[in-house]
């Protein structure tokens, strides 16, 4: 057992850390991809409202890259969330201020379907 520095100094089993509460407090929406007809025998794809979610929002990097031929940045975020089983990668979460992030994957860090884990990318729009 090691001497732990949080919560007074309890002593903490393992070597495992104490959790690190985020407070939820960001309001996303959670949209899923539908498709739709276009009337010309085609089919389009629209994103559609499923659940609106509070997260903690984590950036974790950011990178300049060249889209659609000009130079822009990009952000790669963990977006943690309460466990649900309705989010999967090619979903996107819409930000209160616009900003999309696009859910590149997701997981479910300790298995216990407490919290839900996603890493998402936020282009440009």
């Amino acid at each position: 057992m090691t001497r732990c520095s949080c919560r007074g100094g309890g002593l903490r089993r393992h070597g495992r850390r104490p959790a690190r509460r985020l407070p939820l407090n960001w309001r996303l929406t959670l949209q899923k991809p539908v498709t739709t007809d276009d009337g010309a025998g085609g089919e389009m794809m629209a994103w559609r409202d499923h659940a609106t979610v509070y997260a903690a929002l984590i950036p974790l990097c950011a990178r300049d890259v060249l889209f659609a031929g000009m130079e822009s940045g990009e952000v790669l975020w963990e977006v943690r969330l309460r466990w649900r089983d309705d989010v999967q990668a090619g979903d996107r979460f819409l930000r209160r201020d616009g900003a999309l992030l696009l859910v590149q994957a997701v997981f479910d860090p300790d298995g216990r379907r407490r919290f839900l884990i996603c890493r998402c990318l936020e282009r440009p729009q």
